[in-house]
């Protein structure tokens, strides 16, 4: 199939993917907001039950009683206290009436309620399950585009596009580590501004897209790529850090990622997540998660010096590509990304082009 006809395919799909998204999110959030109403209305008949409670009622009517022997026992006009009782005892019929009256109310209320959340809720599934199979529709749309695509840049090439390796580990057990100059994506990712906007400039080219705006989109990949690797505990670690050194890159990584399940998330550049950070503890629960027992780990940080303990470190975003998305095609990148994709649909319409570049040699100035 023509890739123009491939193109205006996944545009389609993508549109329609874009909208039901939309429609996805709003049926959501009226579900929210008819949830609220129920929580409320629940609350109201809680609150009215124990108004139209009789228990309460007679009890009221007790003190009612009370207070009028003790009014009688010391009044000169008995009769002006049987009024004033009656009276009072009238009163509470009267608030027991109405109060049965608004439980009633508040009950068709609370139904009312309950079967809006229901059709809410119903009508929120049935519009995510469309919104996830459109998405699922863009996604393949994309790809087959990004292959034909691809195909036609470089026909005898794509089949052979170099794939990623982590650079101080073998491709796979048995192979020898890998020697080779980093590509482009790893450039990329390593911050090399003059890659990028060489890149840019190519891409721009090829798409007719401002140059500017390219770039911007490759920024935010690169920053999508970097997050993600971070998220997922991918660090490189200074071989002479008091504690970090006396454990493989491997080994170190567990770690990182037992502090990560415990809420304790650090971000080279953003530090800890929160400014949630661990103590002693919980570092010795994390180490033991790895396998280690703490009294034989040395260099172990006290609770003023715990800040310190990612001095040095470094998001290895290219170690997290080789292992996530070790080909770049374009469904191991948006599974690596997840929700950091969405914004980047400019990119993933021209995928097909830009995957070779970003796996070639970075250009020359």
């Amino acid at each position: 199939m023509p890739s123009t006809e491939l193109r205006q395919r996944a545009e389609e799909a993508c549109a329609r993917s874009a909208e039901l998204r939309a429609t996805a999110t709003a049926a959501a959030e009226t579900l929210t907001h008819r949830r609220a109403e129920l929580q409320a209305v629940e609350t109201r008949l809680e609150r009215a039950q124990v108004a139209a409670d009789p228990s309460v009622v007679a009890e009221a009517k007790g003190h009612a009683q009370h207070a009028y022997r003790r009014a009688r026992q010391g009044a000169d006009d008995e009769r002006g206290a049987v009024a004033v009782w009656m009276r009072e005892i009238d009163g509470l019929n009267r608030e027991s009436r109405a109060a049965r009256a608004r439980l009633g109310q508040v009950r068709r209320d609370v139904t009312d309620a309950q079967q809006a959340a229901d059709a809410a809720e119903r009508i929120a599934d049935a519009e995510r399950i469309r919104a996830e199979m459109a998405i699922d529709a863009c996604r393949e749309a994309r790809q087959q585009l990004a292959a034909c695509e691809e195909s036609d840049v470089a026909p005898a090439a794509a089949p052979t596009v170099p794939a990623l390796v982590a650079a101080d580990g073998p491709a796979s057990l048995g192979d020898a580590p890998v020697e080779r100059a980093p590509l482009v994506i790893e450039r990329l990712v390593g911050g090399d501004r003059s890659v990028l906007h060489g890149v840019a400039r190519q891409l721009a080219d090829e798409t007719g897209q401002e140059v500017t705006r390219v770039m911007l989109l490759l920024q935010e990949l690169v920053e999508g790529l970097v997050a993600s690797a971070a998220d997922e505990g991918y660090l490189d670690f200074d071989e002479g850090h008091p504690f970090w050194g006396q454990f493989t890159l491997d080994e170190a990584r567990v770690i990182v990622r037992a502090l990560a399940g415990m809420g304790f998330r650090y971000h080279a550049r953003d530090g800890w997540l929160g400014g949630r950070q661990p103590g002693p503890g919980e570092l010795a629960l994390a180490l033991a998660y790895g396998g280690y027992d703490v009294r034989g780990v040395g260099g172990m940080p006290s609770a003023s010096s715990i800040a310190r303990l990612f001095d040095g470190a470094r998001v290895a975003t290219e170690d997290h590509l080789a292992v996530r998305a070790p080909s770049m095609t374009l469904d191991q990148v948006l599974s690596m990304l997840g929700g950091r994709a969405d914004p980047l649909g400019e990119l993933w319409d021209s995928w097909g082009r830009i995957r070779p570049l970003l796996l070639a040699d970075p250009p020359s100035h």
